[in-house]
């Protein structure tokens, strides 16, 4: 009883603090969606605790009759009054409003109950009455109800106790120290254990609660980061793929598509245009201008072919001032015809220098790729880069296509 005592009169400010330091300092939203989710526990709990309790405590009007039959007519009004309590506690149960609040809601009704039972102890033997059991039950029905707040456990309970002990001491004709003693420790008993249960249910409750949170908010904060990570992989994809002067795919991701492009033809036996081609001259161009301007140049052809080759078609920077090319099958007379119209709108493009306009034109090898007759990406490669050799040897500015 010493360690209880203790436990009780120290312990119950000192846990609290104790989970707070654990938990963190708990906002006020935290707090709020734990109240919330409590009261919802509750008024569940509550809504079957009364119906069943109401039941239970009509039933024993029938053990009233034979016990106390001359009381019986008072005693069946009695209940029935405190049952009508019970249920009306039971229909307030759906309004938003007490459901805030429903812990007040079961203190009303544990009182309530206890008043009834210490009006027939107060009615009959007093000390001697034996419906203190009914005032047991009553406490195990409020712990039952409320496991989380042991402060309102401690003032049900204790009200519920005071009530007793003045049902008693207004009967002094029912007067028994020893049985009394026995009832009231067992009353005082079972409260004490109510409390300290509720105490520790409570506070592990609290804690697990917190915890459950701080999983939340770290899930969401993960979530948060993976979807960052997610961003940041797609744009270091993307720009891994993407020449940074021009925009356009880069040399090891064209070779990649260029591979699809062979394996695709070779499955549906089809075939494809590779087009390899560089500026005139552009070497003269960085040698008078400046590489600066240089880069002008370059950005401007990659930029007026992008925006007009067809959406089948694609574009990629070889190196330097080398461009590549994939145009998807066509008769040759219509892919002669396409390459020309790329050629003459580069030769339309104009970047000025020093108040001038200086002229750009681009030397054209193209090799028909047909699956059948190149074993991989470099040969097929190796036969356009010889056609664009071709032509600058010949006359620059021409187009020649391997057959």
């Amino acid at each position: 009883i010493h360690q209880l005592l203790i436990l009780l009169f120290q312990d119950f400010k000192r846990v609290r603090i104790r989970m707070m330091s654990k938990s963190g300092n708990p906002t006020s939203d935290v707090l709020q969606s734990y109240k919330i989710a409590v009261s919802r526990l509750i008024t569940f709990r509550v809504r079957g605790i009364t119906i069943f309790g109401s039941i239970l405590y009509m039933s024993y009007s029938y053990i009233d009759r034979y016990i106390y039959p001359s009381n019986q007519v008072e005693f069946i009004i009695m209940r029935s009054i405190v049952c009508a309590a019970i249920i009306i506690s039971f229909l307030l149960t759906y309004h938003k409003k007490v459901q805030e609040h429903i812990v007040w809601l079961i203190d009303c009704i544990i009182i309530i109950a206890g008043s009834g039972l210490c009006f027939i102890i107060y009615r009959t033997d007093g000390a001697s009455s034996r419906y203190y059991e009914g005032i047991y039950l009553v406490y195990w029905c409020m712990f039952a109800g409320n496991t989380y707040y042991y402060k309102h456990n401690i003032f049900a309970g204790c009200a519920v106790l005071a009530l007793y002990f003045l049902a008693v001491l207004g009967n002094p004709a029912g007067w028994n120290l020893i049985k009394f003693c026995y009832g009231f420790f067992l009353l005082g008993a079972s409260a004490l254990s109510i409390f300290l249960m509720t105490q520790f249910y409570g506070s592990e409750h609290f804690r697990a609660f917190m915890q459950n949170e701080k999983l939340k908010k770290n899930e969401k904060k993960l979530a948060e980061m993976n979807a960052q990570l997610t961003e940041l992989f797609s744009k270091a994809d993307e720009m891994s793929k993407i020449d940074d002067l021009t925009k356009i795919c880069n040399r090891r991701y064209f070779f990649e598509m260029l591979e699809k492009k062979i394996a695709l033809t070779r499955e549906h036996n089809t075939f494809f245009y590779l087009i390899l081609f560089d500026i005139d001259h552009f070497k003269l161009i960085n040698d008078t201008h400046g590489h600066a301007f240089g880069d002008k140049v370059i950005a401007a052809v990659a930029e007026a072919i992008n925006n007009n080759i067809r959406p089948k078609s694609y574009i990629g920077r070889y190196g330097g001032d080398e461009f590549m090319i994939i145009i998807d099958k066509a008769e040759k007379d219509i892919f002669f015809k396409r390459i020309e119209g790329i050629r003459k709108m580069i030769e339309t493009i104009h970047v000025p220098a020093e108040g001038k306009d200086i002229p750009i034109s681009v030397s054209i090898g193209a090799v028909r790729v047909d699956p059948a007759k190149y074993a991989d990406v470099n040969s097929v490669f190796e036969s356009a880069d010889n056609a664009l050799l071709q032509v600058k040897r010949t006359q620059r500015g021409n187009i020649f296509l391997i057959e």
